[in-house]
């Protein structure tokens, strides 16, 4: 888990390949979850004493996020640079980056979508970030993604809220597992 609340793709969470692509730096917290990843990896009983040394796949990468671009302007008083505009490439570099990096070129990517909270397209962009999340899913023979549409319609989910993403997640991520991942030691 790397989760840090308040952050946008665009920025802190930049992928390699956006600034590649469009210019700028790789997100400080792209960095911090690849650091940890590879630290992880490298050594899996840091998060697991009893890791007993048997080998291990890397079965999904899930990506909650989104509410915060569906906000940010890189101009404020200009809605056109506003981030959801380019949330689709970002997220689309995100996904190829993480698994790239990872050397699982098939990983599993669950995209959860951002909820219904009015705050979110206050200035447009939330419909865009859901438009997107879903698209990149969808195209994506390798993705998979979950509505929240129906569920607390505040900016912050509720419990009930909250297990239901879980379930639908277990549910979402469920045919991913019954096939192994290929991946590269």
């Amino acid at each position: 888990k790397s989760a840090v609340g308040g952050t946008q793709l665009h920025t802190r969470w930049r992928p390699p390949s956006a600034v590649r692509r469009a210019g700028g730096e790789t997100g400080d917290l792209y960095l911090r979850m690849m650091r940890r990843f590879h630290r992880f990896l490298a050594n899996p009983r840091i998060e697991y004493p009893s890791y007993d040394g048997r080998e291990f796949e890397l079965a999904g990468f899930i990506w909650f996020q989104g509410e915060n671009d569906s906000l940010a302007q890189v101009d404020p008083e200009d809605p056109s640079t506003g981030f959801w505009h380019y949330y689709e490439k970002n997220l689309r570099d995100l996904i190829h980056d993480v698994r790239t990096e990872l050397a699982v070129p098939e990983l599993p990517v669950l995209i959860i979508q951002i909820g219904p909270a009015p705050v979110w397209n206050r200035k447009g962009g939330g419909d865009v970030i859901r438009a997107a999340q879903k698209k990149v899913a969808e195209e994506d023979k390798h993705a998979t993604w979950i509505s929240t549409m129906d569920l607390h319609p505040k900016a912050h989910y509720n419990t009930p809220s909250m297990l239901t993403i879980g379930e639908r997640a277990g549910k979402a991520l469920l045919p991913f597992a019954r096939t192994k991942v290929a991946q590269n030691n």
